[in-house]
């Protein structure tokens, strides 16, 4: 099976060349599942340190995450703002807007909805769509007052991709009907209701897998006892949330190893790890290298 690789992740690819396997599945499926206007759902759990870690991974998000521009810090400060009103064991849903800025590279505006499944882990979906900076103003005071909560913090775009509405509950909260009446995305709303998008999910990881050992002359062994053909993904027409340039990822990343067992204990870890990070089985610090 061989895929085309879309001349717009040129620059993905610059940064991905330089991380362990896992990241870029995660980064190119979630590529594949906005340009076809997918939903993208994953989880995060807590590490002892109160630090969110994208379960796909064991990675850091917050190391992660870019911190080069004015509207990347804006964003970490956004993503602060939910992880420490979770930690250590809060349960609710939270809504976090990244409003269009096409002039430094995000064509499209994006909510992620942060859900809880229990203390300390969260299920997201991220969604694209259309709306003007002014709009995303009001988007996200509506979010707010529908759930009850507090909204004179949004006064500016700044301050909707710095804050997000949280909505704590020790019960589930039936959120969807809710923000399909704000938002006007059908088809995405529909695919959450009945669980196509984590299908798509599950497609966009074997493509993202696929093109991965084409890239890199990995020959992929299946372990099929059968020929029906496995459904790939590939890249649609609309756009990307983030720019497409090796800034999308910070210097903490970069600066990442891939540590295979732990220097102290031996156990099997085979992550990326960044200095500072500790070892889930001994607790021993990784100083780096």
């Amino acid at each position: 099976m061989s895929l085309i690789i879309d001349r717009r992740l040129s620059g993905y690819w610059n940064a991905w060349d330089l991380q362990p396997r896992g990241i870029v599945l995660e980064e190119y499926s979630s590529a594949l599942l906005e340009s076809n206007e997918i939903p993208d759902p994953f989880t995060f759990v807590f590490n002892d340190e109160g630090q969110w870690v994208l379960e796909s991974t064991g990675v850091v998000v917050e190391n992660a995450m870019a911190k080069n521009t004015k509207l990347e810090l804006l964003e970490l400060d956004g993503f602060r703002d939910i992880q420490s009103w979770a930690w250590p064991n809060r349960t609710g849903v939270a809504f976090l807007l990244s409003p269009h800025d096409f002039l430094n590279g995000y064509p499209r505006t994006k909510i992620t909805v942060y859900e809880s499944e229990g203390p300390g882990r969260f299920f997201n979906r991220s969604m694209l769509f259309d709306y003007s900076q002014n709009a995303c103003i009001d988007l996200i005071k509506d979010i707010g007052v529908e759930f009850g909560q507090d909204i004179s913090t949004f006064l500016s775009v700044d301050d909707v991709r710095s804050h997000a509405v949280k909505v704590s509950s020790d019960e589930p909260i039936d959120w969807l009907p809710i923000v399909k009446r704000l938002i006007n995305i059908p088809r995405q709303w529909q695919m959450i209701e009945n669980g196509e998008d984590l299908h798509w999910k599950d497609i966009a990881l074997h493509s993202a897998n696929v093109m991965y050992n084409q890239r890199y002359g990995i020959r992929d062994i299946q372990n099929r006892v059968d020929n029906t053909p496995v459904e790939v993904i590939t890249m649609g027409a609309g756009a990307l949330s983030c720019p497409s340039a090796s800034s999308s990822f910070s210097r903490e990343t970069l600066n990442g190893k891939l540590i295979v067992n732990c220097g102290a204990c031996g156990e099997l870890l085979n992550k990326i790890m960044f200095k500072g990070d500790k070892c889930p089985h001994c607790k021993g610090t990784y100083e780096g290298c």
